[in-house]
């Protein structure tokens, strides 16, 4: 198959064009690896390839995988993250810059990466070292949301209102293939699963630039034989320089030099009176959705209390307790306990987000930091155990038992307080504020030996917004 002769040249200036973390390889091509230094503001054109910007970082074992998703190493994963976010930033640019990126559309994928912590359970020989890892979306890398939903095809048809997209289906057919289609629609969809709505490309403006997404070549396989693929790679890479320069031009176009802005008649006058009347009524209005959001987001923080582990709980526990007034000291070297002072009285917390139950060895975790806290400070704190117990499921269909019998006498014997995440939410709630309410649960917190009982107005109050009698139950 020979390239194809694009018609369109309206766009004279040639484009420079490169690749990020994509397998094509072409003349016409820069490419450039997602780790290197290389930046892709020198070019115009961009063809990125999201899934595959963790593949040259080192993975975990010998598969690199984890629960079926790719596993980054220690080193590796730090390396990425400080990649992807000098990317993500280095996308934004060049969009806002007037700039198009063009990617093939990405099925889901997140990677795993290493959160810099470890948890230990056990003692002696049964001890044993857990490496916490996290995910990240590779998708959100964009400076817009992008929802899509794995699927595979190459039945396309053209929609939608720029023709460019038709002529781009045209000069490939019967060589593209895609990956995914969109699960929620950003922009303006231009190419779709056939007889169906179902977007496969979409051209986005982002800034004065354009993300556009849109199906690719298909695999060498899929090809009689390398001579018919690389022709259809080949045509391919010119049909995308040319759907690059039409959207430039079609910008361009679009866009009226600042200079005509000093001829206007009476009309343009008058209307443009009234936009910047209704746009300064906008703004305020603006500026009080947004405050709303932020105090409707602030309100909302707490909930990471019963829905989060590692870090992002340990995050919010802490927050919690400075928003009460006590003095939160940060773990240091290997610890990974929180330490609170409250009116000469100390504690030292051990936070856990777990998908099952609490269970003995947390509570002899805690025990570990006690001890180091006294050899350190020569005085006995209180020992606090938070468990979000069951993380991954709704409070309703959480088991009662999240501090299992068979570990309460030890937690006891060591006068520990045992408080599960969602009860540690309920009595923040409830204090709202209340210095005297606060003073209360705190007394509680340093009183209580097992698990601790909520107080009867928290209940009550969870009661009454309660669908269920499960949302409402004291959980311990």
């Amino acid at each position: 198959m020979a390239a194809k002769k694009s018609t369109h040249t309206k766009h004279q200036k040639p484009m420079r064009t490169a690749t990020l973390s994509t397998t094509f390889t072409h003349t016409a091509l820069k490419p450039i690896q997602f780790g290197d230094e290389t930046s892709i503001l020198e070019y115009d054109l961009i063809l990125f390839d999201p899934v595959r910007s963790h593949v040259n970082y080192e993975h975990q074992y010998l598969d690199g995988t984890y629960k079926g998703k790719p596993l980054l190493s220690n080193d590796g994963s730090f390396k990425f993250l400080e990649d992807f976010r000098r990317r993500a930033i280095e996308i934004r640019e060049f969009l806002e810059l007037g700039r198009i990126m063009i990617c093939p559309t990405p099925e889901p994928q997140n990677v795993w990466v290493w959160t810099g912590r470890y948890e230990h359970s056990g003692t002696g020989r049964n001890r044993q070292t857990t490496r916490i890892v996290e995910e990240v979306d590779l998708l959100a890398i964009f400076p817009v949301a992008i929802k899509t939903i794995a699927a595979a095809g190459d039945s396309i048809s053209f929609g939608g209102n720029n023709t460019a997209f038709k002529v781009f289906l045209a000069d490939n057919t019967g060589s593209l293939s895609y990956r995914a289609y969109f699960k929620d629609e950003v922009g303006e969809p231009v190419l779709f699963l056939d007889k169906t709505s179902r977007s496969v490309a979409l051209d986005i403006s982002v800034g004065k630039g354009h993300l556009v997404f849109v199906p690719f070549v298909k695999a060498s396989q899929e090809f009689v034989d390398n001579a018919a693929w690389q022709g259809a790679v080949s045509a391919f890479i010119v049909s995308i320089q040319s759907l690059a320069a039409t959207i430039t031009d079609q910008s361009e176009e679009a866009e009226l030099p600042d200079w005509t802005n000093g001829y206007a008649a009476d009309r343009e006058r008058q209307c443009l009176a009234s936009l910047i009347r209704d746009e300064a009524k906008a703004a305020a209005l603006q500026r009080d959705v947004d405050a709303k959001k932020a105090r409707l987001e602030e309100f909302r923080r707490p909930k990471r209390l019963f829905t989060t582990t590692g870090l992002a709980l340990e995050r919010i526990v802490a927050e919690v307790f400075r928003n009460w007034g006590i003095v939160v000291r940060e773990p240091t070297g290997n610890r990974t306990d929180l330490i609170i002072e409250h009116h000469k009285r100390h504690a030292v917390i051990e936070i856990k987000g777990v998908t099952g139950s609490a269970a003995e060895s947390h509570a002899a975790q805690l025990e570990k930091w006690v001890s180091e806290y006294i050899t350190e400070h020569e005085t006995i704190p209180k020992a606090i155990l938070i468990v979000n117990a069951y993380r991954d499921k709704p409070i309703d269909e959480r088991p009662d038992i999240v501090f299992p019998t068979q570990m309460l006498a030890y937690a006891s014997k060591r006068e520990q307080c045992l408080v599960s995440g969602f009860q540690l939410w309920a009595l923040n709630e409830w204090c709202a504020g209340d210095q005297e309410r606060i003073a209360n649960v705190l007394d509680l917190l340093f009183s209580t030996i097992g698990i601790l009982v909520t107080p009867k107005d928290v209940a009550d109050m969870l009661a009454v917004n309660a669908t269920t009698s499960a949302s409402v139950r004291t959980l311990g």
